[in-house]
């Protein structure tokens, strides 16, 4: 039937899918094609906050598979652990639904320079020294990258990189 094909062509014309999101999400250019700044691709989820204490921006999370509900997280420093997003937003106080990242740039990354210096390109991990922060060396075979880093740095504290969970 023409008339159903047609019907099922202008449906899904205009909406075109790549990955597990539509196209377009990327940065956004003006009209002389420079990058607007503040325009890259960003991905967030909304989780309750289980750790039972408040969480800061830049803080990494697990799955509280304690409650096993799918959208409560915690802080670990347990290997091998799977990381589930970065916390997003200034503060996010315990039991309360927060703003969590799971891919694009974050410039607030909490690093811990515990294990080694951070390296630009290097990848990070849940940190194993402090429940929340992150580490640029693996101390296990089994540990999970969450994403890669950005700037090098010799000191605790923010850190800039790519968070790559979804």
């Amino acid at each position: 039937n023409v008339f159903f094909a047609a019907l099922v062509a202008m449906l899904f014309a205009g909406q075109v899918f790549a990955d597990i999101g539509p196209t377009n999400r990327s940065v956004r250019y003006n009209e002389t094609g420079t990058v607007l700044a503040g325009s890259e691709e960003k991905w967030f989820i909304n989780v309750v906050n289980g750790s039972g204490g408040s969480l800061v921006n830049g803080k990494i999370v697990i799955l509280d598979v304690s409650v096993d509900d799918g959208y409560t997280v915690t802080t670990t420093t347990t290997a091998a652990k799977t990381p589930h997003c970065v916390i997003a937003q200034t503060t996010c106080a315990s039991a309360k639904v927060c703003k969590c990242q799971t891919w694009g740039r974050h410039t607030a990354l909490q690093f811990d320079v515990g294990n080694a210096y951070a390296t630009a390109g290097d990848p990070f991990f849940i940190g194993e020294n402090n429940a929340g922060w992150i580490q640029a060396d693996t101390m296990a075979a089994t540990d999970k990258p969450a994403g890669v880093i950005y700037d090098s740095k010799s000191s605790s504290g923010d850190l800039e990189g790519f968070i790559r969970l979804r």
